[in-house]
């Protein structure tokens, strides 16, 4: 129980200020943000930052447990945590999360940011703010935590990824969908859950999504709904006007997020198409624009030997405008495969380093942990430089224009307790990025 000195101490702020301000205390496994209050409060919270392909923006999208907007809401932000003297205004949206729940989302907008500063910033609605956060618009040799398919339950990487975010070893996060298991159960507070705890991770770095077959209840309205703030950042700036598809520039790599679930949860011809001819048009572009994002890699849910898809369409084009990696997620498990396409296969002398490859490699990082645990399902076998069926996630590092490191760590029962594990680890080396026969 607080102590009355505590109490006295808040009841000063929210007098003297008109604002209760929030603070965390240490972070630890599910730990939720809201049971720190004191006083009866609406915190902005599942906080989310997102990339816009712009350098010089970031979009900040948070949550406020309340049946309607609230009629105040803003983001505070600057380059001192003591002064947060730039205001940016936000947009909001009621959504119902099942059965007449209703979520308020909002999202703002940041622009004409400096690069390679810290800034931090505040969400605040009716009053009732965040604790101050902050993000780095660092463009140089990124690192990613690399993951799909992760879960409320069975969480098995969440503390890792935690320990490895405090050492700095992140400075963006890839999911490749799956995401929560799942957003829409118990009228949404699953997703809730799920978005809270993993808000270390998401309020501090860039974390980009894209659609699994588990966000597929009521055509995928929890995945639309949630990050709303997406649309009007990489949807947007890459012409998709979606966030169930889209593309964006960061440093020297052209990431494409594309929308396998099209096929098999919502089979409209016309949205698929529009995907086909807008992805076309995008690579198009981007091969235009190599001399300054020579890395292509498309992240997407799942690979064309997996269920309820297609890549009919989408095969051909990720050969031709010469995709450098494809990373997807699905099937439960850790793949890494020798370049291939339509059944032929690269096999490169050493299969952890990958010269001038005639194809694109592809990762399978299924992994992190969920509710249905590990699976067998792979890719054909001829083609797998690697595999393994145990928990973990991926780091990618692009060093330069040429040199691609990437590593996969065990995160479950098998880790060392000094740590996780790294059992594999590729160098891509393309010298000659380019379109391909």
């Amino acid at each position: 129980m607080a102590s009355p000195t505590f109490i006295l101490s808040l009841v000063f702020i929210y007098f003297f200020t008109g604002v209760i301000y929030y603070y965390p205390k240490s972070l630890h496994h599910h730990h939720d943000e809201r049971n720190d209050y004191t006083i009866n409060c609406q915190p902005p919270e599942q906080i989310h930052l997102s990339v816009t392909g712009k350098p010089d923006e970031r979009v900040i999208t948070f949550v406020v447990q309340s049946s309607s907007c609230p009629k105040q809401a803003h983001i505070r932000y600057g380059i001192s945590p003591n002064d947060l003297n730039q205001s940016a205004q936000v947009q909001c949206k009621e959504f119902d999360a099942g059965h007449g729940r209703m979520l308020s989302i909002l999202h703002s907008k940041l622009m004409n940011l400096s690069i390679n500063k810290t800034y931090y910033y505040q969400a605040s609605a009716n009053k009732c703010s965040s604790f101050v956060h902050n993000f780095t618009t660092q463009q140089k040799q990124q690192r990613y935590g690399v993951y799909g398919d992760f879960g409320l339950q069975n969480d098995v990487s969440f503390n890792q990824l935690i320990t490895e975010l405090k050492a700095k070893e992140f400075d963006m996060f890839l999911h490749v969908g799956d995401i929560a298991y799942d957003l829409h159960e118990e009228d949404g507070r699953r997703g809730d859950k799920f978005l809270r705890l993993i808000q270390p991770l998401t309020a501090s770095k860039p974390y980009m999504v894209l659609p699994g077959n588990h966000e597929h209840y009521h055509n995928f309205t929890q995945y639309q709904n949630r990050y709303a703030g997406m649309v009007t950042g990489v949807g947007a700036n890459s012409g998709s006007n979606t966030n169930l598809w889209y593309s964006f520039d960061y440093d020297n790599i052209h990431f494409i997020a594309i929308d396998t679930e099209v096929y098999a949860y919502y089979s409209d011809q016309a949205q698929i198409d529009r995907q086909v001819q807008w992805l076309a048009n995008d690579l198009k572009k981007a091969n235009r624009n190599r001399h300054k994002t020579p890395w292509i890699i498309m992240l997407a849910h799942k690979a064309w030997w997996m269920d309820k898809t297609d890549f009919t369409k989408f095969s051909p084009l990720l050969h031709h405008y010469g995709v450098d990696l494809f990373i997807c997620g699905h099937q439960h498990n850790y793949q890494r495969l020798y370049p291939t396409y339509m059944g032929e296969v690269d096999h490169q002398a050493d299969k952890n380093r990958f010269v001038n490859p005639k194809f694109a490699t592809v990762l399978v990082v299924g992994s992190p942990g969920n509710r249905e645990r590990i699976s067998h399902g792979s890719a054909p076998y001829k083609s797998i430089a690697f595999g393994n069926l145990a928990y973990g996630f991926g780091h990618m590092i692009v060093h330069n224009n040429t040199h691609l490191y990437w590593k996969w760590e065990l995160t479950g029962a098998e880790t060392p307790r000094n740590g996780a594990k790294v059992i594999d680890e590729m160098w891509l080396i393309q010298e000659h990025h380019g379109m391909r026969n």
